[in-house]
This record gives structure tokens, C-alpha cells and sequence, in this order.
């Protein structure tokens, strides 16, 4: 034990500043006292060590990086683009399939993030896409109406989610998901249910190594549902597989089919990674990864027109003005220069990743002035960078005309410290897909 306590605290000089630890459970303590959310909170710690530091939780180091030009420079680097061990990580890739998201840096990643992108490319400004988001759009008012009535406070969380599940299941699969779909449940328990669920249990499982001896796996049902998910989709892409037609790619599936072909037939080093198995593990990602982000975006949305109703006012004259009653198209939405000022600061003030998505190092690294070992666990507190004086004047403020140039045209303002959807090599592929799906279901809200 002696041992043990003296290599933990000579390996912690390894690491970039921070709270000093203790042996097993790390910085957790330290959290104990936050009564807020933690992941706000630990800004703190900034102030005090500086724009990189290192928390422990259990005997993990995590390197928090709180400067934009830092983020953007590392996360551009292969070394810094790797993907940790975890506990759910091992449920997306393992011996039988991977993934994109929870994959390691490396050529499945890439071969696989390559047909993932040219399939949201296709379809993240079409005129499919905005009659699809009108009519769902319809239908979930429909539901609203139907079930809640009519001025009358209630719920958002599930009604927005339905709303982008069956945007999703739609682009995706070509089949309609609606509250009735079998595999709806599944995906909600994947993408939001979980968490209240077995958050806690998780984190304690994850990065406590003792707890394994006295806690059951907190992922089991979660593993069950992927399991039974891998079935549906499964089904989904042999059906789609048996009934392919080159001339006519319906959907996602079909794009990430063609792919396959392709790089059969042309004998690509690409034909070893786009294997079935790992197709269908793409195909749950993008539909857990986009319906969850885009929900979490709209309820921020709807939440802000409620508490300023001035900015509804000014969306509806532009979005009548500029479209005139009729039903826009993928072109519009760049004349819409307030709406996408307000879409933009909600993604600035009220990031849905505040620390982003956790990075690894593949290799022995520098980081600024500071040496990271290999294996060791990176993030980009995205929220912290987004919401700090030093590079947003009023940075606590909601003001969406921030955006906006002196003439109301849209701007990208201060697109180095701008980073919601992430930066460098592993940056969201759907956010082009995203912002259209939000700006078209603000239009027809």
C-alpha cells in the first residue's frame, strides 16, 4: 500500500496541475461539495491552476483544456484523437463490430467516418428534408394538442425527442418512428432514459476499481437494449441490402451500402472495414447521436422563446417576411440571418456537450508546456471556452445579435472560441444536419 501511494503521487507529476488528489478515489471528494452542475463548477480550478489542468476521478487522470487555440491545435493531431477504454465503449466496439463514435483513432475509424459524412452530406440541404421536418413538425403539434391541450404547461423532453426520432428514422431507414415504433423505446432508454437511471452507478463503476467486486454491471440493461437494437437494425439492412438499387440510394443505409459495394468491387483497402457489422454499429450511432444533441438543442430553444418573448416576435416577421407563407427550401434558411443568429447563440450559451466528448492520446504528447502520457484521457470544457469574458464581450448574456453584422447580416463571430459541435479531427460530422433541422423546426413551430 505504501508502494502504491508513493507511485501514485510521482506519477501525478507527470500531468499538468491541479488539485492535489487523494490515493483510490482521486479529486471525487472535491466534487462532493458542488451543488450545481459539476462539469460548470470546475472552472473554478481554472482560475487557479490556469487554462490546462488535471482533475482525478478515482485513480484516472483527466486533462481539462480551457483555451480555444490550445483545443483547436491538439485535436487537429492524430496523437491527441484516440478514444478511451470504457465501460460503454466495449458495448460499441469489440471483437464482433465498431463504430465511430467510441472507435480509436485509426483507418476503421476513418473508412467508416468517411461514408458517414458523404451520407449526412446528402441529405443536410435538400428539399426532402424540409417537407419531412414540416410534417413532423405537424404531427408533434398534433400530439401536443391532443394530449396536453391547449395553454397548458407539460413535458417537452419526449415530444422533442419523438420529433427528431422520426426526422432521423425517416432519412435513415425510411420508416416512420413514431410513438407506436417497436424499437422507439429502445432507442430512448440508449439516449436519455439511462442516465437518471444508472449515471451515478455508472461513474462509480467506471473509475472506482474496487466497485466491480461489489456492484453488478450498472450497463447490463443498456447492454440488452443495444443487443436487441443490433437485431432491428440488423433486419432493417438486410432488407435494404436485398432490395439496393445503385440508380436509386433511398437513404442513409442505402449511401452506406453503396459504400460497401464500391470498395468491394474496386478492391479498396476500405472493403476490410466496411463490413456489415460495423455498418449497422454506424447506422445506431448517427441515430443516437443525432436525435440526442437535437432534442437537447430544441428544449433550449422552446425554453428561451418562452422566457423572452420578444425574440418570438422577431423570428416570426423575419421568417414571414423572407418566405412569405410558403414553404421554405434548403436555400432559404442562409436568408434568415436573425433565426440563425439565435440558433447560434443558444448552441454558444447553452452548449449540449459543456466538456465535449472525452479524447485519449495514442502516443506520449505535449501540451503546451506540458508533457501528457499516452493513454491519458483529454477533454475541452467547450462550455467554459464559449461562456468566457476573454473572448465573448457579455459572455453570461443571451444576445443573438452578437451574430449579426451592423447591416442584420449573419456573421460568424469569433469562430476560433465557437466550438458546439466540438473541434479537430473527431468534430461533429452531423452538425450541418443539425442546425437545418433546427432552423426548419423553428420555421414550421
Amino acid at each position: 500500500m505504501v508502494y502504491y501511494i508513493a507511485q501514485f503521487y510521482k506519477n501525478r507529476h507527470n500531468y499538468p496541475p491541479g488539485p492535489i488528489p487523494l490515493p483510490l478515489i482521486g479529486n471525487m471528494l472535491t466534487f462532493r461539495k458542488y451543488k450545481r452542475n459539476w462539469s460548470m463548477e470546475i472552472l473554478d480550478f481554472k482560475r487557479i491552476y490556469g487554462p490546462v489542468f488535471t482533475l482525478w476521478v478515482g485513480p484516472l487522470p483527466f486533462v481539462i483544456i480551457c483555451d480555444p487555440d490550445m483545443a483547436r491545435d491538439v485535436f487537429n493531431k492524430s496523437e491527441f484523437s484516440g478514444r478511451p477504454t470504457l465501460l460503454m465503449s466495449g458495448i460499441y466496439n469489440n471483437e464482433k463490430h465498431n463504430d465511430v463514435i467510441f472507435n480509436d483513432y485509426g483507418p476503421c475509424w476513418k473508412y467508416l467516418r468517411q461514408v458517414q459524412h458523404k451520407a449526412i452530406g446528402k441529405y443536410a440541404k435538400t428539399k426532402a428534408l424540409s417537407e419531412l421536418v414540416a410534417k413532423s413538425v405537424r404531427q408533434m403539434v398534433d400530439n401536443i394538442i391532443t394530449n396536453e391541450g391547449i395553454d397548458k404547461p407539460f413535458q417537452t423532453r419526449h415530444y422533442a425527442y419523438d420529433l427528431f426520432a422520426n426526422i432521423l428514422g425517416s432519412i435513415m431507414y425510411s420508416e416512420k418512428f413514431d410513438n407506436k415504433h417497436p424499437a422507439l423505446k429502445k432507442y430512448k432508454y440508449l439516449t436519455i432514459d439511462y442516465i437518471p437511471e444508472v449515471g451515478n452507478a455508472m461513474m462509480m463503476y467506471e473509475f472506482v476499481p474496487m466497485s466491480k467486486y461489489f456492484m453488478a454491471n450498472p450497463l447490463a440493461k443498456y447492454k440488452c437494449y443495444f443487443n436487441e437494437l443490433l437485431i432491428y437494425t440488423r433486419n432493417i439492412y438486410q432488407n435494404h441490402d436485398k432490395t439496393y438499387d445503385s440508380n436509386s440510394l433511398r437513404d442513409f443505409c442505402d449511401i452506406l451500402i453503396a459504400a460497401k459495394h464500391e470498395a468491394i468491387a474496386d478492391d479498396k483497402l476500405s472493403a476490410q472495414y466496411l463490413t456489415d457489422d460495423n455498418l449497422l454499429v454506424t447506422l445506431i450511432d448517427m441515430f443516437i447521436a443525432g436525435v440526442d444533441t437535437s432534442q437537447i438543442t430544441l428544449m433550449w430553444i422552446l425554453l428561451y422563446l418562452a422566457y423572452y418573448p420578444e425574440y418570438q416576435d422577431r423570428l416570426h416577421s423575419e421568417i414571414n417576411f423572407e418566405l412569405n407563407s410558403r414553404e421554405p427550401v434548403a436555400e432559404d434558411i442562409s436568408r434568415l440571418n436573425y433565426t440563425l443568429a439565435f440558433v447560434s447563440e443558444i448552441l454558444r450559451h447553452r452548449n449540449v456537450a459543456p466538456m465535449g466528448v472525452f479524447h485519449k492520446t495514442l502516443a506520449d504528447c505535449q501540451l503546451g508546456a506540458f508533457s501528457v502520457p499516452r493513454n491519458t484521457q483529454v477533454l475541452v470544457h467547450q462550455f467554459g471556452i464559449m461562456n468566457n469574458t476573454k473572448y465573448w464581450t457579455n459572455a453570461d448574456r443571451f444576445e443573438p445579435e452578437r451574430f449579426l453584422d451592423e447591416h442584420g447580416q449573419f456573421i460568424q463571430t469569433n469562430p476560433g472560441a465557437y466550438m458546439p459541435f466540438g473541434c479537430g479531427r473527431r468534430i461533429c460530422p452531423g452538425r450541418a444536419l443539425a442546425i437545418n433541422d433546427e432552423l426548419l423546426s423553428i420555421k414550421f413551430l
